[in-house]
Formats: structure tokens, C-alpha cells, sequence
């Protein structure tokens, strides 16, 4: 991950603008001693992303560094959600293991995005989050879908259950009544 990220950084306008400074490339976000382990509130304009020491929200690159993190952000929670869609229907029984091995695109969408942020670039970014949302909405109907069949299959279960039980009683009933016709026959 870190030569792909070193190139991208390569090829970004930071790059230029760092080296104009005189900072240096990682080192100027990450750190060099006290060295932050990378997450995405490191990303943004929030109290711990470090885009917001050189930029704020009023202009253009602080705004591409929030768009950045709100498209991570959506990925990452919209991949819970199917997860958690996924994980329901797998307890009750039902099978979705297909759909829950493909929704490590999604997890992997979210790594490219992460390095794709090196670009500085919304459309490198946005164009792994659209892979990955895809994949997240792709496995979050199908654990929906499993759950609709489960429902379903209980509510098939639950008529079936009343059509034999009134079988049952009516069988029972007309056993009675036959009884009585033979016993009535008989004191005859």
C-alpha cells in the first residue's frame, strides 16, 4: 500500500506545493517521529484531520478533503448496513454466505478509496466508492431478499399449520359422529 500511495502522491498537486516549501512528502501529515496511525479522521476539516492545518471549509481543497471523507464515510456505512442485513439472515437460518464473501469488494473499495485520497483527488476517490457501493447495495438485497423468503416461509408455515389443524379437527368431529350413528345403530 505504501508505494502505491507514494505514487500517487507523486503524481498529486501536493507533491509540487510540498516540495516548493521544503516539507516533506509523508512526513508533512503523518509525521515523522510521533508517527499517527493512519484512520480516516485524519482525512476532512474534523479535529483530528490534518488536511484542516493548511485548509478550511471556505476553500476549494478543504471542501474536496470533506467531500473525500463523506464518500468514505457513506462506503463504510452503507457496507455495515448491508453486513448487518447479511448477519440477521445468516442467524435465522438462512443461507447468504455467497453474498456476505462478496461484500469483501466493498472492504477492499474502501482500502483503494484510502489510498486513492493521495491523489488529492475526488474523482479517483469517488470512483472506488462507487465500486464499493454497488457491492454493499448488491449484498444488502440479498440479506433483504433472505430475510423476505424467511418471512415468507414462516407465514407459508403458519397457514399450513391452521389447514392441518382443521384437518385434524374435522377428521376428529366427523370420528365422533360416526361413533354416535354406530352407537345409535347398535342400542337400536
Amino acid at each position: 500500500c505504501h508505494t502505491v500511495m507514494a505514487e500517487f502522491f507523486a503524481k498529486s498537486p501536493h507533491a509540487k506545493v510540498f516540495a516548493a516549501m521544503g516539507l516533506p512528502g509523508c512526513a508533512t501529515c503523518h509525521e515523522n517521529h510521533a508517527v499517527q496511525r493512519a484512520g480516516d479522521e485524519m482525512l476532512g476539516l474534523g479535529d483530528k484531520a490534518v488536511c484542516a492545518s493548511c485548509h478550511s471549509a471556505s476553500d476549494q481543497s478543504g471542501k474536496s478533503a470533506a467531500e473525500m471523507r463523506a464518500l468514505i464515510d457513506s462506503l463504510r456505512n452503507e457496507s455495515d448496513k448491508a453486513q448487518a442485513t447479511l448477519l440477521r439472515a445468516e442467524e435465522a437460518g438462512m443461507e447468504v454466505s455467497q453474498a456476505q464473501f462478496d461484500l469483501n469488494d466493498a472492504k477492499n473499495a474502501v482500502v483503494k478509496a484510502r489510498a486513492a485520497v493521495h491523489t488529492f483527488s475526488v474523482g479517483a476517490v469517488k470512483k472506488e466508492i462507487d465500486a464499493g457501493l454497488g457491492v454493499s447495495a448488491k449484498a444488502g438485497a440479498r440479506g433483504a431478499r433472505a430475510l423476505d423468503e424467511l418471512r415468507f416461509r414462516r407465514v407459508g408455515l403458519g397457514v399450513s399449520l391452521v389447514i392441518i389443524l382443521t384437518l385434524i379437527a374435522a377428521l376428529v368431529l366427523k370420528i365422533r359422529q360416526v361413533d354416535r350413528r354406530q352407537r345409535s345403530s347398535v342400542e337400536s
